[in-house]
């Protein structure tokens, strides 16, 4: 009997140093992976509709799907970070010129600030005036670092474009046998798990959910809110609309809203003289832009992935801080797990205790 119990021991401190092994080979690869299953878990219904509904083979069901996936997010989001990037690098050569008071940008920020300096004579007991030099200062303290590693960076995501090929290849490897294999994997994990089957499918759903409400809900009304807002950047004649389309899109997924800076950008316009590019811009973003989250989130995110709206600021912050970018994903279903797991714990443990 004992020496049964010490094999039993001896298997486990095995099991243990195994999986410590195989999770130290599989760290480096975790982004890919986790995008990977997000893909599939988003994809998935398309696969089953080919191989289900129109009785597709499955080889055939398969390479549809992976096909699918890579013209409708791979290639324009490859596109999209090439045309950001080498907008990004125009905007950054017209800071510098900025700072050196050689571009057309400082002419308008000086009539600009003289405009609004009149503004602050006229207010009682305000002498308070904008100088040119405290932007100058401010933008050399905090834009220009800021700027140079934002640049930094999409030039490094540029070069790991360009020499990302293998990584392609595996990815198009997983999503090969991730869109047949799924409901195995699924299975694989049941029978691990430790819980009854109510709870695995419990946590198994709460995740599903919440990786469909991220990409449906909170990416898809970003992307939309992004895009109304650029094209009427665009239209009022607003420089470096790419760019602003990617912060537009960042601040839609917090819960700031496009409004920080839609806002911003049609008082300069009016102070410019710009009356109706100001009006225009203020209708787009009350009347669509802001409306648009109200309209289509109900519809896109499940009841299953619903989170306080401070819980999903902080997961998506904290996830950022300790996961990189990736923590837009990894955030909100860590949160969402520990959410699940205090259920459990109210409804099932802690009532037989």
């Amino acid at each position: 009997m004992i020496e049964k119990y010490r094999n039993k021991t001896y298997f486990y401190v095995f099991l243990l140093l195994v999986i410590g092994l195989g999770l130290i080979v599989l760290w480096p690869l975790r982004d890919m992976l986790l995008l990977a299953l997000v893909i599939t878990t988003l994809f998935r219904p398309i696969y089953e509709l080919l191989l289900r509904k129109l009785k597709f083979p499955k080889v055939l069901a398969t390479a549809t799907t992976v096909l699918t996936v890579l013209f409708t997010v791979l290639v324009p989001v490859s596109i999209f970070i090439n045309l950001s990037i080498a907008q990004f690098q125009v905007f950054y050569r017209d800071i510098n010129q900025f700072l050196k008071g050689g571009s057309s940008v400082y002419d308008v920020v000086v009539e600009i600030f003289n405009k609004i300096n009149i503004l602050l004579a006229q207010i009682p007991y305000v002498e308070y005036k904008l100088s040119i030099d405290s932007i100058r200062v401010l933008i050399q303290q905090n834009v220009t670092p800021l700027a140079n590693a934002i640049l930094s960076y999409s030039v490094d995501i540029g070069v790991s474009f360009a020499q990302s090929f293998p990584l392609i290849i595996v990815m198009a490897y997983l999503l090969w046998y991730g869109f047949p294999e799924y409901e195995r994997m699924v299975h694989f994990v049941k029978r691990l798990s430790p819980l009854s089957e109510n709870l695995d499918n419990l946590y198994i759903d709460r995740m599903t959910a919440m990786v469909k409400g991220i990409a449906k809900g909170t990416f898809t009304v970003a992307l939309i809110q992004g895009a109304i807002a650029a094209i009427s950047f665009w239209i009022a004649g607003v420089p470096y609309v790419f760019f602003w389309f990617l912060t537009l899109v960042v601040f839609s997924i917090l819960p700031l809203g496009s409004s920080f800076i839609t806002i911003p950008a049609a008082v300069i316009m009016f102070l410019m003289g710009n009356y109706w590019q100001a009006i225009f811009l203020l209708m787009v973003q009350f009347l669509f832009t802001s409306t648009i989250d109200n309209i289509l989130r109900p519809y896109l995110v499940p009841k299953e992935a619903e989170l306080h709206p401070v819980l999903l600021l902080l997961s998506f912050i904290g996830g950022i801080q300790v996961f990189g970018i990736w923590g837009f994903v990894y955030g909100p279903v860590i949160m969402v797990m520990m959410m699940t797991t205090l259920e459990v714990y109210q409804k099932y443990y802690k009532a037989k205790e």
